[in-house]
């Protein structure tokens, strides 16, 4: 394909075949931006699904801790509520 355009541009000199050349490093360096852009993409969509996953983790270690917590104020309280009764 590339070598199409620049016979194409060939017929109007080196003028053409500049900008024949031109179109083609554009051409070039959008195509390698979008797939560096697909690989960055690629990266940050794993790193988002890990911390994610860590989110998901922490929550449960904080119910965890929540539960565990209120268990043992309910020991104290009631370890209290005997002591006054008494």
């Amino acid at each position: 394909m590339p070598a199409d355009i620049f016979k194409l541009f060939a017929e109007h000199g080196l003028a053409g075949l500049v900008i024949a050349s031109l179109f083609f490093m554009i051409f070039y360096l959008l195509r390698s931006l979008s797939i560096k852009d697909t690989k960055y993409s690629d990266h940050i969509q794993s790193i988002l699904d890990d911390d994610r996953e860590e989110r998901k983790e922490t929550r449960i270690d904080n119910k965890r801790s929540h539960s565990q917590l209120a268990k043992a104020i309910d020991g104290l309280a009631d370890g209290l509520r005997d002591k006054e009764s008494s």
